[in-house]
């Protein structure tokens, strides 16, 4: 008899649970719903940072080891997982990155140890976390909570030396109201898979949003090139494409993050903008802001020069004539020779614009002097104009030898005067 009680008890204990378990479902408020999907969705940020820690290089192993055994210790304040044989579908081996391959099956307690062994740690997080969206709340043996979400690991495998893609994951959330508060822990994490896993709260998830930010520099301009650079910012999905636009002009589609626009105009202000398609589902971003740049003003042409002194000496002397030779590659056009001091000030126009390639000249109506330039030009065009190399202009007969004489001169009546005197 005893026996059919103890029966009988716990049939009626069963019977309460489950009749509670199903009262509660049904009497989820919209209120319930909306607590649990934002409860849900900050839960996922929550294990995107326990990931993150336990890929610390700072953190030791016995605190990395502490951290995440609490992460499933249902005795921890900081329990994520509802205990530690919780599946989750290996993501850190990056030759798993999708539903369709074969997976591997990890219980949390191994995945965490394979994350501390094998994924390449930083100081700064590279486990990213995006567009976390729930996508059902039901029951069947208690209240739970679906979670899609998309996951990049910025790093490396230690092992495989393969780049990681970026992966859709689900997680299977438990939800339990103790008292007035919902207490939420991971049910499972597995790879999305588009024929069982149902958006019921947003059907179409190509309507969530994708939004981008680009902050451009152009670190060189030419008169006929712009180098452009920006950082983009949209949902952290990858991969994507970036659409680099002109005005409306589409110019290129891109996964890096720098372009050279070439054929331009010199002096010309020109505008840009981005958007971004999400290579895996062809979400199209809004534009960003316009970002406008100019091109540099053309170079100036070298000017011509026409002429070329042939025979420049470096000191001229009075009284002697001399000829000036120079070449001319215009030979339609005369050269206008002159002579300027070393101010640079016109002296005088030796030859008016004749057509040849020589002329006769003596320095007698110049003052001593250096810095003399003679100077070709062009008259058909200024900026045509060829200095020789510097001169000097002398006497014909040295100062101290015209001195001389004089100085003998005086030198002999001294004496003759003096001789003079002494007579007396």
């Amino acid at each position: 008899m005893k026996k059919y009680s103890i029966f009988f008890i716990s049939l009626c204990f069963f019977s309460f649970q489950a009749r509670a378990q199903a009262s509660q479902v049904d009497s989820l408020s919209n209120g319930d719903i909306n607590e649990i999907k934002y409860l849900s969705e900050s839960f996922i940020e929550e294990f995107e940072l326990l990931l993150n820690t336990v890929v610390d290089p700072e953190l030791g192993e016995y605190k990395r080891n502490e951290i995440s055994v609490n992460s499933y210790n249902p005795a921890s304040g900081n329990q994520i997982f509802v205990d530690g044989d919780v599946i989750i579908e290996d993501d850190i081996d990056p030759n798993y990155f999708d539903y369709s391959q074969r997976s591997k099956d990890s219980p949390v307690k191994k995945y965490l140890n394979d994350l501390d062994l094998f994924y390449e740690k930083s100081v700064e997080p590279t486990i990213d976390f995006s567009e976390i969206e729930t996508f059902s709340i039901g029951v069947k043996d208690y209240v739970y909570a679906v979670v899609y979400y998309k996951s990049f690991f910025r790093s490396q495998h230690r092992i495989i030396k393969r780049p990681y893609r970026q992966s859709e994951r689900v997680a299977t959330i438990k939800a339990e109201r103790i008292g007035r508060r919902w207490k939420l822990s991971i049910v499972s994490i597995v790879f999305y898979n588009p024929d069982k896993h149902t958006n019921e709260l947003n059907p179409d998830i190509s309507s969530i949003p994708l939004e981008l930010t680009a902050e451009f520099k152009s670190p060189a301009q030419t008169d006929s090139t712009i180098f452009l650079k920006w950082s983009g910012k949209s949902n952290n999905v990858f991969p994507l494409t970036y659409n680099l636009y002109e005005g409306g002009m589409l110019l290129a589609s891109m996964k890096d993050s720098t372009y050279q626009v070439v054929d331009l105009n010199p002096e010309t202000k020109y505008n840009f903008h981005l958007t971004v398609v999400e290579d895996s589902t062809g979400r199209i971003s809004p534009s960003t802001k316009t970002y406008s740049v100019s091109t540099k003003e053309a170079p100036k042409p070298i000017p011509v020069k026409s002429f070329a002194f042939k025979n420049v000496l470096p000191v001229y002397k009075k009284g002697f004539d001399y000829t000036l030779e120079w070449s001319n590659k215009l030979k339609e056009s005369g050269a206008r020779l002159e002579i300027r001091d070393d101010n640079g000030e016109l002296q005088h126009v030796i030859e008016q614009s004749q057509i040849r390639n020589s002329t006769e000249w003596t320095p007698d109506d110049y003052k001593v002097g250096s810095g003399y330039q003679f100077v070709l030009v062009d008259p058909k065009n200024n900026e045509d104009k060829t200095y020789s190399s510097s001169f000097k202009i002398v006497r014909k007969v040295p100062l101290f030898l015209k001195i001389a004489p004089v100085l003998v001169v005086g030198a002999v009546v001294g004496v003759i005067a003096s001789g003079s005197g002494s007579s007396y």
